[in-house]
């Protein structure tokens, strides 16, 4: 009897046991869960702060795209004062010698005619007047030596007057061709200045963004592990820890960079095409970067290139592929000033990258218009226009449709 009884306690003192670790169970898991919402609280509030130094730096990158314009439209004007002046400067030599040649000729002519009178006296022309066979024609013989004489010594003093002035006048271009040449050094100096700062904001740029997709996915991670705890517990999950807002900038038309543009986000496919779109840079046809995998020239590492790259000096006129709607004609931090086009059945081309736009959303373009001008805002490294083309929301290969 006493062990049948000893059995059941045996039994009970077990169960008490089991019964009593269960909440310690509990506790361990309700500690990492509670562990887990904090990290990743801690993300979501560091991806605040993140978003809020992203939506400052964009604003700091638009000015700066500007002036760095602004910069780029001083120098080339200098550049091309510089250049006028430079062939002001030859013309006016080549005049100076001209110049020089004809008083030399004269003074050659001069001095035969001075030489002429120290040799034969005043005989040469005393001969010229008597033997004039009138009184008429003595005095006409008498004026024309007059002459002779006056037109030899004006013409030589009104040569080295030109010669004289035409040297001055080139001092003066030299002078000027010296002090333009200086300033535009300095203007050229002041534009790298400000897209060599533009360029660090730019990566601090895409570092705070890589940073808030980490975290991101970090915060994912976070949640996907509560709720195994709170599935494994058996209780309704204690919400979606570690949601936030997105991420500063969206990037509409994708971002395009390198000296060649860059990629975009969005779907991307080879997809088939047709010949149905004119090149969208009529005077430069090399394409710098194709699309597909690449290395990315700001970003690095391999990233699709949802475009081409068109190497186009900046100002190069850029034109519609296609007639259309204009969707976007706006300016982005990636894209820079662009142009996004919708050509109907599907097909939409966008246009990144320019120095400035001519058409405005809403507005109705023509194949062939000029819709911007080339250039290097935004996420790039060197004037060019990236180029895309999209079919049915998906990018596709440009040149399957040109």
């Amino acid at each position: 009897m006493k062990k049948k009884y000893f059995g059941v306690t045996v039994i009970l003192l077990t169960l008490c046991l089991c019964f009593a670790s269960l909440p310690g169970l509990a506790v361990k898991a309700d500690s990492r869960t509670e562990d887990l919402k904090d990290k990743a609280k801690k993300k979501e509030e560091e991806n605040k702060e993140l978003e809020k130094k992203v939506s400052g730096m964009e604003k700091e990158i638009e000015a700066m795209d500007q002036k760095i314009e602004k910069a780029s439209d001083k120098a080339d004007k200098l550049e091309k004062k510089l250049n006028d002046t430079k062939k002001q400067v030859s013309d006016t030599k080549e005049k100076l010698s001209e110049a020089k040649a004809s008083k030399e000729k004269q003074y050659k002519i001069m001095s035969k005619r001075i030489k002429y009178l120290y040799e034969n006296g005043n005989t040469g022309y005393i001969d010229v007047i008597v033997q004039a066979k009138s009184f008429n024609e003595f005095l006409t013989r008498l004026d024309y030596v007059s002459k002779i004489s006056d037109y030899d010594n004006n013409m030589f003093h009104r040569l080295r007057k030109t010669q004289d002035k035409i040297a001055l006048a080139s001092k003066k271009l030299e002078e000027s061709y010296k002090e333009i040449k200086t300033v535009t050094k300095e203007a050229k100096a002041e534009e790298a200045k400000i897209v060599s700062l533009a360029d660090s904001k730019k990566s601090k740029l895409i570092q705070f963004q890589q940073k808030i997709a980490s975290n991101k996915d970090l915060m994912q991670k976070y949640q996907d592990r509560i709720d195994y705890y709170d599935t494994a517990s058996n209780k309704p999950s204690g919400g979606n820890a570690g949601n936030s807002s997105s991420s500063g900038s969206s990037r509409p038309g994708g971002s395009s960079s390198g000296s060649s543009g860059g990629s975009s986000s969005g779907n991307h496919s080879s997809g088939g095409g047709s010949s149905s779109l004119t090149w969208p840079v009529p005077s430069c046809h090399t394409v710098t970067s194709p699309f597909g995998n690449r290395t990315h020239p700001v970003q690095g590492g391999t990233k699709f290139h949802e475009g081409i790259d068109i190497g186009a000096p900046k100002g190069s006129t850029v034109v519609a592929a296609g007639s259309g709607t204009v969707e976007v004609a706006g300016y982005s931090p990636y894209n820079g000033n662009w142009v996004k086009i919708d050509h109907g059945n599907g097909l939409e081309t966008l246009y990144l990258h320019n120095s400035s736009l001519k058409v405005s959303s809403g507005q109705r373009v023509s194949r062939g218009q000029k819709i911007a001008s080339s250039g290097s805002t935004g996420m790039s490294t060197g004037p060019h226009l990236h180029f895309a083309v999209k079919k049915n929301g998906s990018y596709v290969n440009p040149m399957n449709y040109m």
